[in-house]
Formats: C-alpha cells, structure tokens, sequence
C-alpha cells in the first residue's frame, strides 16, 4: 500500500459529524472530563520520563519530584470523579477503592494474592456483575436531594445547585431520598420496600413522625432515641437487617442493622 493512499483510507474512516462532536464537547462535564485524562497522560509521561532517566541515563531518582507527580495525578483523577458525579454517576474515592479491591479478590478466588494462572484465567462477566454491584446511576435530581437531605450540612450544596433546589427542605424516606442518605441502590431498594411494608400494614405516619437510623451510627441512634422518649415516633419501632450484594460478600461485611419507627396517621 503507497502512503497517499493510506493517508485517503484514514481520512475516509475517521469520525466525521463534526457538529455532533461539538455539541458533545460543548458540555462542560465532558470538558473537564477530557481535562482530567489528559492530565492524567502527561503526568504518567512525566513519570516515565524520570524512571527512563533514572535506569537508561544513571540520574539519580528525585524523590521529591516523584511525590509532586503523584499529587498532580490524584488532583486530575479528583476532578474525573467531580465530572462523572455531574454527569450523574454518584462514586467516590472509597466506592473506587472498595470495588478494585472486590474485583481483585474475586479474580484471585477471594484470596487476594496474584497468580499468573488466575490473572490469565479472568471471567469479565463475573468482575463486571462486581463492579456494577455499587454502581449508583441516578440524576441530577438525586444530587438535588442529597444537597437538601436532613444528613447533610447546608454549607454542602454549592451556590450553582441550591439556586434549584426543590420547594421542600427536607428528604421523605422514599426510595429517592434513601438513595440521597446512603448513596447506595441497593440498600435504599431494600429500606424503601421494607418501610412501605411497614407503612401498608400499619398505616400511614403522623406528619414529621417518623425516624430512620442506622445501628451502630451513634449520631443517628442519639436523634432517633431523643424523638423515641419524646413522643415522635414510637408506635411503630421495628428493625431491619441489609445483608448487601455481592461486593458485600466478597469482602466480608458484616449486615446492616437499622431502626424504624412512626407514630400513626390522623
């Protein structure tokens, strides 16, 4: 094949609907999405340019600079998690950390440790089910509620979205709000079900009258014990047991245990 000829063929299959490309690269997340991995590039470019130095050249390994670079990676791969949040992907650092690591263990057979058998014998299936087993896909409207949830401080929601907040101040304990509190698909799926149990077999609550804690979240167990001997909930106390999916079980959490409780309905 001549040059020419090549050059035409890239040209003939390269992406070509620059209006659409545009209209992509016009949303400000996927700006800054883009920021972060390019960032992320130059500062592994960099990274290997001092180890290249170091092993090829004889330069001595310059510690310091090498802390510098690590920093700049973490703040890039910051904004990455503030762009996927924006575009409705609710992670963190700990939900990226917790599911490498449930991943890792379930490759290696729950054990944790490397071998080249099982690291060439991956079931992706199995490790994707892991990695989407926290995934929390929610919008916009989820970030809204967790900026005005009754768990969160004020000083939480940025200007930009508490200019749109809803009407209410506070979170219902529908399955919205749930995943609003605790961030997490599955536990709010499983509270929501188990309170509208509770709510369709004993009525509906007063006004304000109803708690929800989680065993062993001392701020949580002190409200909800204040309101109990207070009169605002109580008619209703039952508790639940969350037993999690399948990141649970791969790193071998101990149940969730959480207390309901409500006054009926007029």
């Amino acid at each position: 094949m001549e040059s020419e000829n090549y050059i035409k063929d890239v040209l003939t299959t390269k992406s070509g609907d620059l209006e659409a490309i545009t209209q992509r690269l016009s949303d400000p997340d996927t700006l800054d999405l883009l920021h972060a991995v390019i960032g992320m590039s130059t500062e592994a470019g960099e990274l290997l340019d001092m180890l290249k130095k170091h092993i090829w050249y004889g330069k001595k390994l310059d510690m310091v600079n090498l802390e510098e670079e690590l920093g700049d990676s973490n703040w890039y791969q910051s904004l990455a998690i503030h762009a996927a949040r924006m575009k409705g992907y609710m992670t963190s650092w700990e939900q990226i950390w917790e599911k490498n690591i449930a991943k890792l263990k379930l490759r290696y057979k729950g054990k944790g440790k490397f071998t080249e058998t099982a690291a060439k014998d991956r079931d992706l299936g199995a490790e994707r089910k892991v990695l989407e087993g926290g995934d929390v896909r929610t919008c916009r409207t989820c970030i809204l509620l967790s900026c005005v949830s009754r768990r969160l401080e004020d000083d939480a929601c940025p200007n930009y979205i508490r200019e749109s907040l809803p009407k209410h101040q506070d979170v219902e304990y529908n399955y919205e709000g749930l995943l609003a509190l605790y961030n997490d698909p599955k536990l709010a799926r499983f509270l929501a079900r188990k309170i509208e149990e509770e709510l369709s077999e004993n009525g509906d609550p007063c006004q304000d009258n109803e708690r929800l804690c989680e065993i062993g979240n001392r701020e949580q167990e002190r409200e909800y014990k204040y309101d109990l001997a207070h009169g605002c909930c109580g008619f209703v106390d039952v508790e639940f047991v969350y037993h999690g999916g399948i990141i649970s079980k791969i790193l071998g959490r101990k149940p969730r245990r959480f207390k309901y409780g409500f006054n009926y309905g007029h």
